[in-house]
């Protein structure tokens, strides 16, 4: 007993240093756990571009998002104490994929609004444009895939066998007209580098009757109308930008100046016949706004049903959610409810 009591005694001080780098690296060491909460408000008149010309827009559509960083002990207890910070578990927070899959994703999902977004613009502004089909994105692989090891999300396929397609639909008619466990070569562009890989179909269908190569995918267009538009959110992903990207570009490209110098702020998805959809992450995306000067929200309302409510797990409208945190924490914010493109401009008219 008295030899482990010297022993303490003259490492007293290693000891403690050890017991102190111990404690240190359990505070500061991420955990598999990620905090939601307010994210960026960009004015998208500086993210937009239309060409020969500058936008005529006097006020602010800003785009709302919703940031998500992985936690320590201390990002934990931090949210404890913040009412506007929300802790999700990592497979919540990532669906199962990486964090660089995650964002590669929410690149290609950022790319289809802006997309939808320019026909939206163009068709309420009647100027014809031009879809052109470049290829395939790929958003997910199986884990079943021949092609596993050489396809990644956000990879761009843009031959099969060295043909190409001018549509989704042909490229999945060559596809199946192959037999299952027929070689493809398939062409492709990852990380902005021309790739090929062959590789063997597999069996897909629910009574294993289709041939395929096992990716999730959709469509790599560009949408080309006069004047031009571009636009460019950087590090900003996901889908829900759709509504402020359109009134950007709507206003921009008509002069219609339906901003009049206000800050509008707002968020949902949109299709192509101009529907809005509704998103994650509605009381965070309020506070963005909020302290970016936003007067004006436009959130999504989709009437809901007993189905739907089952379908998406959500007891409440998006317009409801940012009503509520609206009343509590920004209650000179103005929440308009939209369900579609011609709602939102025909409120700001």
């Amino acid at each position: 007993m008295q030899r482990i009591k010297n022993f303490f005694q003259r490492n007293a001080l290693k000891l403690l240093f050890i017991t102190l780098i111990t404690l240190l690296i359990s505070v500061v060491m991420p955990l598999p756990f990620y905090s939601e909460e307010p994210g960026s408000a960009q004015n998208l008149t500086e993210h937009v571009e239309i060409a020969n010309k500058n936008p005529d827009v006097s006020g602010e559509y800003l785009l709302t998002s919703v940031g998500i960083r992985q936690v320590n002990v201390w990002g934990i207890v931090d949210a404890w104490f913040n009412p506007h910070k929300t802790i999700i578990s990592e497979a919540d927070a990532l669906g199962g994929s990486t964090m660089q899959q995650d964002q590669a994703l929410n690149a290609l999902f950022m790319a289809s609004s802006i997309n939808q977004a320019k026909v939206n613009a163009y068709e309420r502004a009647d100027i014809d444009y031009t879809r052109v089909f470049n290829g395939i994105y790929v958003l997910n692989v199986q884990a079943d895939s021949e092609f596993l090891d050489v396809l990644s999300p956000g990879d761009t396929i843009t031959s099969v066998d060295g043909k190409t397609f001018t549509s989704t639909q042909e490229f999945q008619d060559y596809i199946r007209s192959k037999g299952i466990g027929d070689a493809l070569t398939i062409g492709f562009e990852h990380n902005g580098k021309a790739e090929t890989a062959k590789r063997k179909t597999i069996r897909l269908g629910t009574k294993g009757e289709l041939a395929g190569i096992g990716i999730t995918l959709t469509e790599d267009t560009e949408i080309k109308g006069q004047p031009e538009i571009t636009a460019d959110l950087g590090a900003v992903g996901g889908p829900s930008g759709g509504l402020m990207l359109t009134l950007e570009m709507y206003d921009a490209i008509t002069g219609a100046d339906l901003a009049r110098g206000r800050v509008i702020a707002g968020t949902g998805t949109i299709d192509p016949d101009g529907n809005v959809g509704e998103i994650g992450g509605m009381d965070k995306k309020i506070i963005a706004a909020r302290d970016a000067g936003a007067t004006i929200f436009f959130a999504p309302y989709v009437k809901q049903d007993k189905k739907y409510q089952k379908e998406t797990g959500n007891t409440q409208t998006n317009y409801e959610i940012a009503k509520e945190t609206a009343a509590e924490y920004a209650p000179d914010m103005t929440i308009v409810p939209v369900e579609t493109l011609d709602d939102a401009i025909a409120y700001l008219r």
